[in-house]
Order: structure tokens, then sequence, then C-alpha cells
């Protein structure tokens, strides 16, 4: 399914632009113990700077809401 407006709650960590890694788990005990969880390495260059690109709106979108 694809939505025209998603709200995605991930955790990701972008290494020198290059390496990307996205996932669901939090980081608790019950996350790891309990949780059925999913996450995704990727070095490809299509999808990282397309994360990148969407981060940086996302932040200017979010701060400039936040301030108002």
């Amino acid at each position: 399914r694809i939505q025209a407006d998603p709200n995605v709650h991930a955790k990701n960590i972008l290494i020198d632009n290059k390496q990307l890694y996205i996932w669901s788990m939090n980081l608790s005990t019950n996350a790891i113990e309990q949780n059925r969880e999913i996450g995704v390495v990727t070095t490809d260059t299509w999808v990282v700077n397309t994360f990148l690109k969407q981060f940086q709106e996302d932040r200017e979108t979010k701060a400039t809401s936040y301030q108002n």
C-alpha cells in the first residue's frame, strides 16, 4: 500500500553519506527479546541519496512547524 502522506517511525543511521541503516527496533530488552522487528542495511547510492533528501526536507519542515 502506498500512502499519499506516510508517517513512518523508524530509526536511522547514515554513515559518511554512504552506508544507511534503517530499522524498527527500539533499544530495549522487550524489543530485542519479545518483538518481531525488521532492519535494512544498504550502500545503494540512490537509496542513500533519497533518504538524505527526505530527511533534510522533514527536518526543515518539522523544525519550522515546532517553532510556530
